[in-house]
């Protein structure tokens, strides 16, 4: 929404009027009039109201000194002064405006300004958009003459201008090599002589543009003057291999279908799968490609495995007998063959397929629990007797590993399950404690056992991303003390800055195996938990202590742009809230050095931070849903073992994922903020991203949307991108209410 407040100027001899355009701040003050100028996000336009006695020049230097001043949005300048243009040539002197708009290309070639090519294109634009009524045939073919010797002077050198207007002088004015053959002369040669001379010079000039890889604007003109056999022969795969895809598909349609053929078996060879299915589906060639379908689909399976996202592979396999017994054999590749048996079991498959992946996954090396646990050191507590016993061992211990697990959400958005189970590992045992039932029955012995943890300054707590975990745990059981201060704690993060893949890449780096997370997704809420959910949360604890020593003492790089902090000590901090329920006696022995005040209080932002948001409006009731836990931020997923993954997906994998599963695109949801804000006469959202530094000094973004009078805050995220997708999440749960 605009206002508009009226200026006047004098320009060579001319009366003009200007006005200024104002951005709507709040719909308060619709229909105030600001007569300041130079305001910002002001536009400068001219009320074009009669062209019949204004020069190409002059209408050129006003309509430049138009578009230069204001400091608005160069789109919103641009479709504004579109508006006026397209109004201003209805009046324009005969033999009309296709041929005055030709005069002004020729005026900003001899003025010779930096703005040439976008003032170039809004006159071809607004010609485009003119009513038919104000066009005639002597219009038409008047300004395709002065238009073909334009663009005979550039293709001849004669003239400098850029190829995107070059087409558009083409393709808007119709040019064909008949026209160009009428401006050219050579009375020596014939008609039939010049137009083929005019054609190798075309050629040639095409053939620069694809040695420059500008193959949009080639494809274009080869197809403006009929030039399909003038195209070296491998210029199709040439399209594709410098991912000009849309370039290409263009030069295949206009081709024939023998060439569309050709571009589905490239992008094939070249596994690009995707592309190759859509291709398929969108021309209806599906007989002649009867494989395009799964070919599709297994290769999007064979991406999410080896990210280990086996909940969203599985969810896209069900119900397709081909694409689950190939996701078991991914799962036998990757050497996983406890998932490979998981999987049988769910979808009634009574036997093991036995099949080759083409492409196959490396074999993945996965850390086995009774290399660092023995199982009957793996101990179950959920009774007061069994909080009593590890209270006993904890008093001789000096450094716990930390982890939590809890059941994941069905829904995208939907409040966040309880932290189930926490394990607390020491170098003998990993003790994994039942916090759904002893908060239920055994809360103050709880309380106890944790708080002399979580509060002694003589034991040292080891997690990654583990104030993730305590942020977690205070809002699962904000009613217990011992989760609302928790010091000396230690981010093993500080050791993998350059390890990909989370806690499981960092175990890859320091103890040369990775963590199996098959079981990462499951039911944490079932009793008893299964053999692979504890061998699992067990093992997931246990690596904390052994890389920590490890990595503790090892003063040389590990591998290539990943080096050990000698000053481990420095990166031991602290996690309290503001109402924190334990103070420091000033006689304790500070036994390790805590955080600084600011790290402090940037530990109880990030706690305060998470903001949980509901967003079923946004995806439905499908319970097939879950793969927005994976891919979006504001998921709240655990930070320690799903996050890490999510973060290192493609963003391509992202989008494919939820096409198949038929969910909502990320990015449309900044469109429905758009139609929300014109359809209640607000002015459109906007975006203000900040960055933040935080655990592991990782850069992260935070967004504030602004609707109107109202601001809706996103969550912190490793990415300019998703911060800007929480906090639209965000708004638009709120609006739409």
């Amino acid at each position: 929404m605009f206002q508009i407040s009226p200026m006047r100027i004098s320009m060579l001899s001319r009366s003009v009027a200007v006005v200024s355009v104002e951005r709507r701040k709040s719909h308060k003050n619709h229909g105030k009039v600001d007569h300041k100028s130079g305001s910002p996000n002001s536009i400068v336009l001219h009320a074009f109201s009669d062209l019949s006695r204004v020069s190409p020049l002059v209408f050129v230097r006003i309509l430049r000194n138009s578009y230069v001043p204001g400091n608005g949005k160069a789109i919103i300048k641009f479709q504004a002064l579109r508006q006026q243009v397209i109004h201003a040539l209805s009046s324009a002197p005969p033999p009309g405006p296709a041929t005055y708009v030709v005069y002004c290309l020729n005026t900003l070639l001899l003025l010779d300004t930096n703005d040439n090519e976008a003032l170039s294109h809004l006159l071809t634009s607004a010609l485009t958009s003119l009513d038919k009524v104000n066009k005639s045939l002597a219009d038409a073919a008047e300004a395709r003459i002065l238009a073909s010797k334009l663009f005979q002077n550039v293709i001849t050198g004669s003239v400098i201008l850029g190829v995107r207007i070059l087409v558009k002088v083409a393709t808007v004015f119709e040019i064909q090599l008949r026209d160009i053959g009428k401006v050219v002369h050579t009375p020596a040669l014939d008609e039939t002589e010049k137009i083929k001379k005019i054609k190798i010079c075309l050629e040639q000039f095409i053939l620069r543009l694809i040695k420059s890889r500008l193959y949009t604007s080639a494809v274009a003109l080869l197809k403006q003057f009929s030039l399909q056999h003038s195209t070296p022969h491998d210029f199709l795969v040439a399209m594709i291999n410098d991912n000009q895809f849309d370039a290409a598909e263009e030069w295949a349609v206009y081709m024939g279908k023998y060439m569309i053929c050709s571009l589905v078996r490239h992008c094939t060879e070249m596994g690009m799968f995707k592309k190759a299915y859509k291709i398929v589906e969108k021309y209806n060639l599906q007989l002649k490609f009867p494989d395009a379908y799964h070919q599709y689909r297994k290769s999007t399976l064979r991406k999410l495995i080896e990210k280990e996202c086996w909940d969203v592979a599985e969810s896209i396999a069900t119900e397709d007998q081909i694409l689950v017994e190939y996701l078991v054999c991914l799962a036998q590749e990757v050497g996983n063959e406890e998932k490979a048996t998981d999987l049988c079991h769910r979808h009634g498959l009574t036997y093991l397929p036995s099949c080759t992946v083409q492409g196959g996954i490396p074999k993945t090396q996965y850390l086995q629990m009774e290399d660092y646990v023995s199982q009957e050191n793996v101990i179950w507590v959920d009774t007061a007797d069994g909080l009593t016993n590890a209270s006993q061992h904890f008093s001789s211990t000096e450094i716990v590993g930390i982890d939590c697990e809890w059941r994941p959400n069905l829904l995208a958005g939907e409040k966040m399950n309880k932290v189930s189970i926490m394990q607390i590992a020491t170098g003998k045992k990993v003790y994994i404690i039942d916090l759904i039932k002893l908060h239920i029955e055994k809360r103050d012995e709880l309380d106890n056992c944790l708080r002399y943890i979580f509060h002694s300054s003589n034991i040292l707590k080891l997690g990654y991303a583990l104030h993730n975990d305590l942020g977690q745990l205070l809002q699962s059981y904000g009613d217990m003390a011992c989760f609302h201060y928790c010091e000396p704690i230690l981010d093993l993060q500080v050791f993998g800055s350059h390890s990909k893949g989370g806690l499981s890449g960092l175990a890859k780096t320091a103890l040369g195996g990775y963590l199996n997370k098959a079981s990462r997704m499951t039911d944490w809420e079932n009793r008893p938990l299964s053999p692979n959910q504890l061998r699992y949360a067990a093992l997931d604890a246990a690596v904390l202590i052994s890389i920590f020593h490890l990595m503790s003492h090892q003063l040389s790089p590990l591998g290539e742009g990943d080096k050990v902090p000698s000053d481990w000590k420095s990166h031991v901090k602290c996690f309290k809230t503001n109402s924190s329920h334990k103070q420091r006696p000033a006689s304790e022995d500070h036994k390790y050095q805590s955080i600084s005040s600011e790290a402090n209080e940037m530990d109880a932002k990030m706690v305060s931070s998470i903001d949980l948001v509901d967003k079923d409006e946004l995806t439905g009731p499908d319970p097939e849903s879950n793969i927005m836990d994976a891919f979006l931020p504001e998921a709240n997923m655990h930070a320690s073992s799903n996050i890490d993954v999510a973060y290192t997906l493609e963003e391509e994998l992202v989008y494919t994922s939820c096409e198949l599963l038929g969910l909502p695109m990320p990015g449309l949801l900044k469109g429905e903020l758009q139609n929300y804000a014109q359809t209640h006469l607000l002015p459109l959202p906007t975006y203000r991203v900040s960055q933040i530094i935080g655990p592991g000094n990782k850069m992260l973004f935070y967004c504030t949307l602004t609707v109107g009078s109202m601001e809706f805050c996103g969550r912190p995220c490793f990415s300019k991108r998703e911060a800007e997708i929480s906090a639209a999440i965000h708004a638009i749960t709120h609006l739409f209410k």
